[in-house]
């Protein structure tokens, strides 16, 4: 890394630092919150690497985030400094880096040009683009990325780049920021051993130009340990140590704590400093030692009474090293100028747009669709009155639903967007003007042809002027120009909640606003006159007004029915103007109007932004449980248990000659239409049961990969792409083809913990998981002794009422300890075949040793079949190992066998292990390529082809006696596991589900306030309706509008049923529990929500606004309301259920219902018999009619004088209001009616169930 340059040297000092979470008021009461950081003092001088140690929970996350300024919704005393300065004041400079542990990347972009483009952003603005590039290609060497360089990141929907490899990408990110302080948490964890050391080995040689860097770090191999300036050691919030790695051992030395022979340091240190709390003599004793620890460390002194130097220099010291390594740099702009950061964002937003081919076929398919549909509702209306009305309601259509769909689908794509855009704010990458200015420079041309596509062929389907073609340039402008509105408000809702849930309310709320004071439901002169400045601000009004002007000045009719030649004023459209509130040749105003929305929405938009950022860490509390669930003790294993365990069927398995492929078609297709890249290669294994076998390998080796082809899970590829499997993977001798089958028997924990539901505590996650898993003759009192037992063997008691948290909720637990609250969920069932991913990714070395000694227990005494992929394993983990297979990048096997015989037949090529080495860091050393310069990438790459070659080709192979081999009949004879009955099931997700809910306030909320804010809103426009002539529009408008309440119920589902099909795709690999299970829970879960929101919207739709009042028309509401979100809630589980992308399944649903709310009546008077036909299919056709039977029957209307004159006096009865629209049989056809609403609903939420279904049966 020679090429970069120095920077400005930085001091950082932490003193009497104590960190709380869950404290503060509550009412008038103070309450104490509970303390994770106690009393931490620390002193990191420029120029050197510190690394903060301890195991899962210590507090080292929360350390380095406290340090980084990067904690919210805790209470914090003490001094952080920088320099000797607050280091709020510092990091405001951009001169801080921060890797977080989650990576948030463009997923559409290579690796190089992330890159790339980071480097544009953020090194000197005069450092030439070539010498920015070149730094590039320097990270991406020193990393190992040079073989995945130009590969995209990828993301559940298009695979891309390992989990190890976007850890490596982020880390070089933030390399490349070139700052002078660089925050890491745990950088190493999901990469190799030899790639973790090329990593500090970097950050060693950063340091030695005058960088400050801090690290949290598990388990680092001792010779990354060595490589540390300084060490932090923390035990349970408190600190144990912190100063020179050099004198550490030393200091736990004089302390009565020596060090074994042979023994990594780091490993010794964690293993001191941490409690095992799997029984209680084992917790007394590592309390009292750490305890001892502590006070050693607070009194600076040891055991042996002898002084010890305090670690934290004074404030003078600080001050006088500070000035004296303090270098005067040039005077460098940090990062791209203002116009340099505009043009970079915009380049790399439209690189990754291009690659976004979900956005940009999903874009196009839902305009095309859309305005096919809606230019065939209104093909080539007629010059009659209801052909008039028909063209008041396109352009309605046009400048509504439009948007509508739009703000949606925006406001879900920005909430994944901004993910990106936080972090880099955060890292001071780039400013809010340049963002949101390159953001609509890269996506200006897409939405401007999207807006034109649409305005094309709906302008001449629906038959709108074409006297003169200009009209269709101002309609195809105004379509544009509220479409970057949209937009606007898109953005300015997500800049103040970023989830989707309440960001959409916020959207689904002022468009409502906006929509309903256009003129079309309620004229603008009846709006009340509280809310009519509301259209002064409302740009679905000012589009309206656009396209209607453009359609209406200096046009008239002929009105063939009427016979007056189109002298009617209803057929004239000045008349028609007026009558909407509008002026006629009013062309300016709005356009004007337009522009000047969109830009105070940006502005606005850019404030909230850059006054309110992103909030950092939330930290949660523990929560209290009341029935004593909590107390600590160990819990036996009965003998009923033991009889289970002791009867789990020994399965070997075995891999014969096993490849996998990966075809990829070229788009647009050239000469050479398909790409084949392995995956996996000639691999043939043997993973006997009663043995603990491990598969070793580099980042992008096919270890995860191989572990899911085990299980008998497909690998997710793209469109254009598919996967070729060849070779036998068999379990006992015997091939199995269902992956039902291969779960009854395997469990599998992926590195991903994404499933478990944020909300839960690990406790509760636990039980839910044992009542759920274990066997029925179970009792639930031993289902819950089980998982106490899991919670305890993994060291989960600490944190046992600490709710697991995730993304958008709070901080819960650890990365470790999610880890092993995922290990311990497929523990409970005590499996034949335990496949884990990366079990030790994310725990320190203490707790990993206990996992890994635990898993060789079961394999040993319950002979279990264990099959692990590992990282990084210190050398004690080494000698529990059974069998190793050891695979190079690409899947090429280098050795497999039984692990004693590794390092002899290594040797046995001349490959000897030099001594007091870790046997599995020599090992992956050898197998992995270094990419870091071309004589070493030349030379390894070389080493690594020859092993592969010599074990292909040589006698090293598998034993492949058939002495277990049994026969398909024989093997259908094993005990398979069964999943939970539905009775069972049924009652516990309920249960479940609930839980999760009720803490997570936001969301409920959310599902309640979508209807409250629709009830309130209009109340506020249409409250004590009278029964004057535009009283009749208003009505008419009022009832159309109800067709939203499909929106809320299909918002609602947004919300909520993505992340609980998240774990029920988990749970149901497992084979835990049936479709119809998961449905029914899910189904009963929502109902409250559907009858308190149809409850609510009711009594303000009927009582306050002012509709005909009954309890029979109130009940029949209801239960139409109900009706309307329950199916709305139908169509979202089917759509979320066939397409992984849920940003893509909104376009689609919005889309389904926009059409269906379009052709219910209101809106569409006349449509082709072919539209027609398909409109008995649709829920909202049945509903209008029921609706306006009910309202207009028996209604008269009275007229004004000027109405008379005006000739406008259209309504003197309910049934006039009916004929005009069609409707005159809504009466007769009533009970049909309400059938049919009964029928679809029932009929879409089976769909729903069906696709569902069908779903998981591919999965």
């Amino acid at each position: 890394m020679d090429n970069f340059d120095h920077v400005e040297p930085a001091d950082i000092t932490v003193r009497d630092l104590y960190v709380s979470v869950g404290g503060g008021w509550q009412g008038a009461r103070r309450v104490t919150g509970t303390e994770v950081l106690r009393n931490v003092g620390l002193h990191v001088p420029s120029g050197k690497l510190l690394a903060i140690m301890g195991g899962s929970g210590s507090g080292k996350t929360t350390l380095l985030n406290a340090m980084a300024g990067r904690v919210t919704n805790v209470q914090t005393t003490g001094q952080i400094l920088i320099n000797n300065r607050p280091a709020k004041t510092y990091i405001a400079t951009g001169r801080v880096a921060y890797v977080q542990q989650s990576d948030q990347l463009l997923p559409y972009l290579t690796v190089r040009e992330t890159l790339r483009y980071a480097a544009r952003l953020r090194l000197p603005n005069d450092m030439p683009r070539t010498q920015k590039y070149k730094l590039v290609e320097d990270v991406i060497l020193e990393l190992g990325l040079k073989e995945c360089a130009d590969t995209i990141v990828g993301d559940e929907w298009r695979k891309g780049i390992s989990g190890g490899e976007k850890r490596r990408v982020s880390v070089g990110v933030q390399l490349l920021l070139n700052p002078s302080i660089i925050f890491m948490d745990e950088p190493t964890t999901g990469l190799d051993a030899f790639t973790s050391h090329s990593l500090i080995e970097t950050l060693v040689s950063l340091c030695r130009k005058g960088r400050t860097i801090c690290v949290s770090i598990h388990q680092p191999r001792s010779d990354i340990f060595d490589l540390f300036d300084s060490i932090v050691l923390l035990s349970r919030g408190d600190l144990v140590y912190s100063g020179a790695r050099a004198t550490v051992l030393e200091y736990f030395a004089k302390l009565g704590y020596d060090i074994p022979d042979q023994v990594n340091p780091a490993d010794f240190l964690i293993d001191v400093t941490s409690v095992d709390n799997r029984d209680e003599k084992a917790e007394e004793e590592g309390k009292e030692r750490v305890k001892t620890l502590v006070e050693a460390w607070t009194t600076g002194r040891t055991g042996e009474g002898i002084e010890m130097e305090i670690l934290l220099p004074s404030v003078e010291t600080v001050e006088e090293k500070t000035k004296e390594r303090c270098v005067v740099l040039p005077n460098k702009q940090i990062g791209a100028s203002f116009l340099g950061q505009t043009q970079i964002l915009a380049g790399r937003t439209f690189r990754n747009l291009l690659q976004d081919r979900l956005t940009l076929w999903g874009s196009a398919l839902e305009v095309l669709t859309l305005a096919t549909a809606v230019g065939y509702v209104f093909y080539k209306l007629d010059e009659t009155e209801s052909g008039i009305l028909g063209r008041k309601s396109m352009l309605y259509i046009t400048s509504s639903v439009q948007n509508y769909l739009g703000l949606m689908f925006m406001i879900y794509k920005l909430s994944m967007e901004m993910k990106v855009f936080d972090r880099e704010r955060l890292d001071k990458m780039y400013g809010v003007i340049p963002y949101l200015l390159g953001w609509l420079v890269a996506n200006f041309f897409l939405y401007v042809v999207l807006a034109c596509l649409f305005s094309i062929i709906l302008y001449f389907m629906s038959g709108l002027r074409t006297d003169e073609m200009w009209h269709l340039g101002v309609f195809a402008g105004g379509n544009v120009l509220m479409q970057f509105v949209t937009i606007g408000w898109a953005y300015f809702c997500i800049s103040w909640a970023r989830d989707f849930a309440t960001a959409s309310l916020i959207g689904n709320s002022f468009f409502t606003f906006l929509s309903t004071s256009s003129g079309f439901f309620i004229q603008v002169d009846q709006i009340p006159i509280y809310l009519r400045w509301f259209k002064e601000i409302s740009y679905i009004t000012y589009g309206y007004r656009l396209l209607a002007t453009n359609e209406f000045t200096n046009n008239e009719y002929t009105c063939p029915e009427l016979g007056t030649n189109g002298q009617d004023p209803r057929c004239q459209g000045e008349s028609i103007l007026k009558s909407l509130g509008f002026k006629s040749n009013d062309y300016t105003t709005p356009i004007v109007a337009l522009i000047v929305n969109y830009a105070i929405l940006m502005f606005l938009t850019a404030l909230v932004l850059r006054l309110k950022p992103h909030s950092g860490v939330r930290h949660a509390s523990a929560i209290v449980r009341k029935n004593g669930d909590n107390k600590q003790r160990t819990l036996a294993v009965d003998e009923e248990m033991q009889r289970g365990e002791a009867s789990v069927p020994r399965i070997d398995i075995r891999l014969d000659d096993v490849s996998l492929y990966i075809s990829k078609r070229a788009y647009p297709p050239k000469e050479t239409t398909t790409t084949v890249t392995p995956i996996l290669q000639n691999i043939t294994a043997d993973f006997p049961s009663g043995q603990l076998s491990v598969i070793l390998g580099a980042s992008g080796a096919g270890k995860s990969t191989l572990l899911n082809l085990l299980m008998g899970r497909p690998l997710h590829t793209g469109p254009l792409t598919k996967t070729t499997q060849t070779g036998r993977i068999l379990y006992k001798g015997v091939e199995l083809d269902s992956s039902a089958q291969i779960a009854s028997i395997c469990s599998l924990v992926v590195q991903d913990d994404s499933h478990l539901l944020p909300a839960l505590t690990a406790r509760e996650t636990l039980r839910y998981a044992a009542l759920l898993r274990l066997p029925r003759e179970m009792s639930v009192g031993e289902k819950i002794e089980r998982a106490e037992k899991v919670l305890f063997e993994l060291g989960l008691k600490d944190c046992a009422d600490r709710v697991v948290g995730g993304e958008g909720v709070v901080k819960g637990l650890s990365g470790g300890e999610k880890r092993r609250l995922s290990i311990g969920i497929q523990m409970l069932t005590n499996p034949a075949v335990l496949v884990i991913d990366e079990p030790t990714s994310g725990l320190d070395a203490y707790t990993s040793h206990n996992l890994m000694t635990q898993l060789k227990e079961m394999a040993s005494t319950g002979g279990r079949t264990i099959i692990v992929s590992i990282h990084q394993p210190r050398s004690d983990i080494v000698k529990l190992f059974d069998q190793i297979l050891l695979l190079a990048r690409g899947g090429r096997p280098i050795y497999s066998g039984p692990a004693r015989s590794m390092i002899p037949y290594l040797a046995s090529l001349n490959h000897v292990i030099p001594p007091l080495t870790n046997p599995a860091d020599f090992a992956l050393d050898l197998s992995s390529v270094d990419l870091r310069n071309a004589e070493a990438e030349e030379r390894s790459r070389k080493r690594v082809d020859e092993l592969v070659v010599r074990w292909t080709d040589g006698k090293q192979k598998v034993n492949k006696s058939d002495n277990s081999i049994l026969t398909s009949m024989d093997f259908a004879g094993l005990q398979y596991r069964q999943r939970a009955p539905l009775g069972t099931s049924l009652g516990v997700l309920i249960r479940r589900s609930i839980v999760n809910m009720r803490r997570q306030v936001n969301l409920a909320a959310a599902r309640i306030m979508q209807v409250v804010a629709l009830g309130i809103i209009f109340t506020l426009y249409f409250a004590r309706l009278s029964k004057n002539q535009p009283s009749v529009q208003a009505r008419m408008g009022l009832l159309q509008q109800q067709g939203s309440l499909i929106f809320v119920g299909m918002l609602n589902c947004i919300a909520v049923f993505p992340q609980e099909l998240n774990l029920m795709k988990f749970e149901y690999r497992d084979n835990v529990y049936s479709v119809a299970s998961f449905f029914f829970s899910y189904l009963t879960n929502e109902l409250p929500f559907e009858i308190a929101s149809a409850l609510i919207y009711s009594v303000f739709t009927i009582f306050v606004i002012g509709l005909q009042a009954s309890l029979s028309n109130f009940l029949v509401f209801f239960y139409i309301v109900f009706c309307f979100i329950n199916i709305g809630e139908s169509i979202g589980i089917a759509f979320c259920a066939m397409v992984n992308s849920v940003g893509f399944s909104v376009q689609i649903m919005s889309t389904v219902i926009s059409l269906q709310v379009m052709m219910s009546g209101f809106l569409s008077v006349k449509m082709p018999a072919f539209l027609a036909g398909i409109n008995y299919a649709f829920l909202t056709r049945y509903v209008a009619r029921i609706t306006a039977s009910q309202e207009f029957d028996g209604l008269e209307f009275y007229c004004s004088d000027a109405d008379v004159r005006d000739g406008i006096c259209l309504y003197r009865t309910g049934e006039d209001a009916l004929r005009l629209l069609d409707f005159e049989s809504a009466n007769s056809d009533w009970a049909f009616n309400m059938t049919m609403v009964a029928v679809l609903t029932v009929l879409v939420r089976a769909i729903a169930y069906l696709v569902l279904w069908g779903r998981m049966k591919r999965i």
